[in-house]
């Protein structure tokens, strides 16, 4: 069961990551709300934010991903 959630976290988080890349590129970085993102991924913002903490930590994290990708 515990596998199972951190399988589902690590998905939710992916796409969180890829929405928000998508979103931040498209519209740069002020425009964006972490609102939408959490809709792009079909989640609540509440949601979201149990994945990151804010909007730079997301933003941090998907420069990051960028260079490891």
């Amino acid at each position: 069961m515990a596998a199972d959630i951190r399988i589902l976290t690590t998905f939710t988080r992916d796409r969180i990551l890829r929405a928000a890349e998508a979103a931040f590129a498209g519209s740069g970085y002020n425009a964006v709300r972490l609102a939408d993102i959490a809709g792009q991924v079909g989640i609540t913002r509440p949601s979201l934010l149990y994945h990151v903490n804010s909007k730079e930590q997301l933003y941090t994290a998907v420069i990051e991903r960028s260079f490891t990708a």
